[in-house]
């Protein structure tokens, strides 16, 4: 199959990284979008989670927030606080093919790959913490689709087995990102 997105002589694809900085607002995202295609990117980026997958105590209060105006939460109820869920997820691809923008997702489960699949999700991209979860590598291969791999946070033989993973299954369109896990950037 064609990469349609990215490949050796292709021009640069630009991808607007939304994550999850819409907040959990579906208004938000979609504004979002909206700016991203009028900025000319190639395609917009969301992730696909809940807490259970990305969070190992999700009781864990947290607090965050200027001095005087801090915030204490549990963890688990933040992030899914801040996660738009399936159907946001719908929401946000309908418009997005409104605009004329392809959308993909971060997954954070194979549960996650499945669902995204059902929404037709085109590319997928893989966070550095996930490279060497085999499972998820493995569902995600033998879909065929282009994968984006991060691998800001992983030592260079997780990326390599990560690579052979991946294509002994089916993917062959895979591009390795090198990303500075350091947040905020300096």
């Amino acid at each position: 199959m064609s990469n349609p997105f990215f490949a050796p002589g292709k021009p640069c694809f630009i991808v607007a990284e939304i994550g999850a900085n819409h907040n959990g607002d579906i208004g938000l995202c979609l504004k979002s979008l909206e700016a991203a295609k009028r900025a000319g990117a190639s395609a917009a980026k969301l992730q696909y989670y809940t807490a259970r997958e990305l969070v190992a105590d999700v009781d864990r209060v947290w607090a965050w927030g200027r001095e005087g105006q801090k915030t204490e939460e549990r963890v688990g109820e933040m992030f899914d606080r801040l996660s738009l869920g399936k159907e946001g997820l719908a929401r946000a691809y309908a418009h997005a093919e409104t605009l004329g923008l392809p959308i993909f997702c971060t997954p954070f489960s194979v549960q996650g790959v499945g669902d995204l699949e059902s929404l037709g999700n085109p590319i997928y991209k893989v966070a550095s913490s996930d490279v060497n979860f085999i499972p998820m590598l493995e569902a995600i291969a033998r879909l065929g689709k282009p994968v984006m791999l991060s691998t800001g946070k992983c030592p260079l033989e997780d990326v390599r087995e990560a690579i052979k993973t991946m294509r002994a299954i089916a993917a062959e369109d895979l591009a390795l990102l090198h990303c500075i896990a350091q947040y905020p950037a300096p």
